[in-house]
């Protein structure tokens, strides 16, 4: 299993970094769109591909949405 950060943009697509980058990091670098963010947390990466989101961001003041693990276990599974 690994476990990461991420943000869903408001173009609904996933980003993910390490976790010794905060969330408000990658809101502040504006590399992605507009840097408007619907939704953020954890998630873990389990070796069947699924990815499961949870928590959320303190400093982006945001919490993982409900479709978010769909959204990033779509993204990212093996084999897609």
């Amino acid at each position: 299993m690994i476990r990461m950060k991420y943000v869903i943009t408001g173009d609904g697509d996933p980003v993910v970094f390490p976790e010794t980058i905060g969330h408000d990091d990658i809101k502040v670098a504006g590399i992605f769109g507009s840097g408007e963010f619907v939704s953020a947390g954890f998630v873990e990466f389990h070796e069947n591909g699924e990815a499961i989101c949870y928590g959320g961001s303190t400093s982006l003041k945001l919490k993982s949405g409900d479709n978010d693990s769909a959204i990033l276990t779509r993204y990212f599974k093996r084999g897609v």
